[in-house]
């Protein structure tokens, strides 16, 4: 009796107010008549300007051969490259404006997506000189240059995350730093045996122990980049242990959807 429609006149509105649905809509003009469908796969989309960084200046060794001549985020899944898999992804959630750090065989980063006109977004380029550790290359950041907060990701990724989901998140906790996180389930095909000195007190057999791991997506406050001791060689562990005992604010945002690390062969 009710149904949710879109006036064919007033589709100017709907995408000035972005208005996004999981579901199909019918567009119809005055007299009720259906003109089209407004279907998620285009939703009206505000441009999210926040910068997003993706790390692709690995070598990826343990990928040998594979990465001899390639390197690792322009491996295909597909007939696509792992990293515009992932740009791709951004895209989809509205985001436009990325920076890609590169090291090994930043050439053929660069070749392939120059500067990003093609798919109607901005890329920049982060060469780092020589390996300045898995969060060094923000010690070279002009913090002015990026668009607050920042979205960091592994270039070595595949999810289904929602992105745009993810820096709300973030907003609304009011967060410095904010990791996201993915449930690994470590079996043990061995009965496990618990002592006390010598004595045995239980057995657990082949049991399973869950953790929390890093997920290698990271969205980050200005004031996190402002507060770099930037003289020090600088990974993400360590950046996140000094986070803490700044007493700054760090959050865990869990993983549900689809997630993968491309690593070994």
């Amino acid at each position: 009796k009710n149904p949710k429609i879109i006036h064919a006149n007033k589709i100017k509105e709907y995408e000035d107010n972005y208005i996004n649905f999981s579901f199909p809509i019918p567009i119809v003009e005055k007299n009720g008549i259906i003109k089209g469908v407004l279907s998620e796969k285009n939703n009206f989309e505000k441009s999210l300007s926040n910068s997003i960084i993706l790390m692709a200046g690995g070598f990826g060794k343990r990928l040998k051969p594979l990465t001899n001549s390639t390197p690792k985020p322009m491996l295909k899944i597909g007939e696509n490259p792992i990293i515009e898999i992932i740009i791709n992804s951004f895209i989809k959630n509205g985001f436009n404006n990325f920076l890609i750090t590169t090291h090994y065989k930043s050439h053929l980063i660069k070749k392939y997506f120059g500067d990003g006109k093609k798919k109607k977004i901005k890329i920049n380029y982060l060469d780092e000189k020589k390996p300045l550790g898995t969060a060094g290359f923000l010690k070279t950041i002009k913090t002015k240059r990026l668009s607050y907060p920042i979205i960091i990701m592994n270039s070595d990724i595949l999810t289904k995350v929602n992105f745009k989901n993810l820096l709300k998140f973030h907003n609304d906790n009011k967060s410095d730093l904010t990791i996201c996180t993915k449930k690994y389930t470590l079996n043990i095909p061995y009965g496990v045996i618990k002592n006390n000195k010598k004595k045995v007190i239980n057995i657990l057999e082949k049991p399973d122990f869950k953790f929390d791991i890093n997920a290698g997506i990271y969205v980050l406050s200005k004031n996190i980049l402002e507060d770099l001791d930037r003289s020090r060689y600088l990974d993400f562990d360590t950046l996140i242990k000094t986070v803490l005992k700044k007493n700054k604010r760090v959050i865990s945002y869990p993983l549900y959807e689809y997630w993968m690390d491309i690593g070994k062969i």
